[in-house]
């Protein structure tokens, strides 16, 4: 019998199988006790982890907790259903639900892994969760994997967790939907997916999954290609502009449009074309659901997306942007 599998995401009906990433989680969870999953809001990381656990084969136990509902994270890390306390000295396995809802008891000789899945991990976790993380580790031993599904990198000490260099991300990059993948999403809609489509669809969303989705619904329903992906792009700006920027603060946004002609800021190249040191407070990761990458020593990048959204802002303010640049060229000369 295959071990449980513990509220796992349904898929969707645009969810492609994305076998690429799928072999690879897989392989990544065999090699390493924490595996990060992490790219910003809409990437598809979620879906991806489903269909990996809804196809983990014979001998892998999956619990599933989705962290954005808890307020104690602590707590929740502390109370994971993992017990090697077997009063028979069988030292068999439970995996209980966090929300309780089922419960297996599975001798060593049924499962030769068990997952748990931790969706939305936050990025800065503080030093109590990160504790709390290590305390958990190191107390189910290699036996028990964790996969952290969370948007970007987080600040843990991936090397003290166990964590093998070559596991330690599925990144944005990687996430970013393929050729074969978009003209996968368009047939889902019942549109052709010819080159020409494909190509224009990759282009405008960067591959990035929820507005491939998006692009895909559209074009199934506009009269035109044109219309379809005009309203594409509008639906991108606006989720930009209402979900991934609602949070940021007017100095910290308009330190991103100010910045947004360098693909790769560094403080000094930011101190330049602002004006001044404040950089970018460590909350930005979380305000923007990780379309902005924040380095430990302050530099930054945007996912392209955001800094073509940004761009065309600062674009719309000429006499900025050419002094934004001049800043910039000379302390990049």
């Amino acid at each position: 019998m295959r071990p449980p599998v513990f509220d796992v995401p349904v898929a969707d009906r645009l969810t492609v199988l994305r076998s690429r990433l799928v072999t690879r989680l897989d392989a990544a969870t065999r090699r390493s006790r924490i595996v990060v999953v992490g790219s910003e809001a809409g990437s598809g990381k979620t879906s991806l982890v489903a269909s990996w656990a809804n196809q983990a084969g014979h001998g892998t136990g999956i619990c599933w907790h989705d962290l954005r509902s808890d307020h104690d994270l602590v707590e929740v890390l502390e109370g994971l259903p993992i017990e090697l306390s077997d009063p028979l000295g069988d030292h068999s396995l439970r995996v209980v639900g966090h929300k309780r809802q089922g419960s297996a008891r599975v001798g060593p000789t049924a499962r030769d892994r068990s997952i748990i899945i931790l969706d939305g991990f936050p990025v800065d976790p503080g030093d109590a969760v990160a504790a709390a993380l290590d305390r958990l580790v190191h107390r189910v031993g290699h036996r028990v994997g964790l996969v952290l599904v969370c948007p970007g990198t987080p600040v843990l000490d991936l090397q003290r967790l166990g964590v093998a260099p070559e596991c330690r991300e599925v990144t944005s990059a990687d996430l970013a939907l393929n050729q074969v993948e978009i003209a996968a999403v368009l047939s889902r809609e019942a549109v052709d997916p010819t080159p020409a489509i494909v190509e224009e669809l990759g282009d405008r969303t960067c591959g990035w999954a929820w507005g491939v989705r998006l692009g895909a619904s559209l074009l199934a329903r506009s009269d035109t290609v044109a219309t379809a992906l005009r309203e594409t792009d509008l639906g991108i700006a606006d989720y930009l502009r209402h979900s991934i920027l609602r949070d940021v603060s007017d100095s910290s946004a308009e330190l991103l449009t100010a910045t947004s002609m360098v693909a790769d800021v560094s403080p000094d190249v930011a101190t330049a074309v602002i004006g001044d040191e404040r950089g970018l407070p460590d909350a930005i990761v979380t305000q923007t659901r990780g379309f902005v990458r924040l380095r430990a020593d302050g530099s930054f990048t945007l996912h392209p997306l955001l800094r073509r959204h940004l761009l065309d802002k600062l674009r719309r303010r000429p006499s900025a942007a050419r002094a934004a640049v001049r800043r910039a060229a000379r302390r990049t000369a």
